[in-house]
């Protein structure tokens, strides 16, 4: 498979798995086989999304997660993304 990259079609930015302000960014990760949330068959057709309170993501994009709600303690915006607002772009 060659190498690509998960990108959120509405902001443009790339999922990253890991990250402690956001699942999402300006360059993402980078995957060489298909085991990628967009990829990975596991019965969902969502995939999960955290962003920290007061992240810039909020304020460039203030619309574009409306999925996404407060946790219960109160640092970040978490919730389930379809699928369908991703797409895998492939890398040369």
């Amino acid at each position: 498979m060659k190498p690509h990259r998960v990108k959120h079609i509405p902001t443009g930015l790339y999922y990253k798995p890991y990250g402690s302000n956001s699942n999402l960014s300006l360059v993402g990760k980078m995957y060489l086989n298909n085991s990628d949330p967009y990829n990975v068959n596991n019965g969902e057709d969502s995939i999960y999304i955290s962003i920290r309170r007061f992240h810039p993501i909020l304020n460039k994009f203030p619309n574009e997660f409306p999925e996404l709600k407060f946790d219960e303690w109160g640092n970040k915006y978490c919730g389930y993304i379809p699928k369908s607002k991703f797409i895998v772009e492939y890398l040369e």
